[in-house]
């Protein structure tokens, strides 16, 4: 019988644990602004930084944006102005 394991990195110590959400709005926000060829293709050179392990380390370097209060009420639109009233 296998032992019981907590976390799955002590069985796969070169697994690397990304926020998925995080890991795809930051691929697809940097994609856009990537230098292309002629041809219109993305050098292969710079897609090396979309790595996951890759990815982590840049993204652990760069400071984090802070978080607003999950307190804080959504900001509301201003109403709408209403047309004159027609006589």
């Amino acid at each position: 019988m296998l032992p019981k394991v907590n976390d799955f990195r002590q069985c796969h110590p070169a697994v690397i644990v990304l926020e998925p959400r995080r890991y795809l709005t930051s691929v697809l926000a940097k994609l856009g602004q990537l230098p292309r060829d002629p041809a219109g293709k993305i050098p292969a050179d710079e897609l090396e930084q979309f790595l996951p392990d890759v990815w982590k380390k840049e993204d652990a370097a760069e400071p984090s944006a802070p978080e607003p209060p999950a307190s804080a009420p959504p900001a509301e639109a201003p109403p709408a102005a209403m047309p004159p009233a027609k006589s």
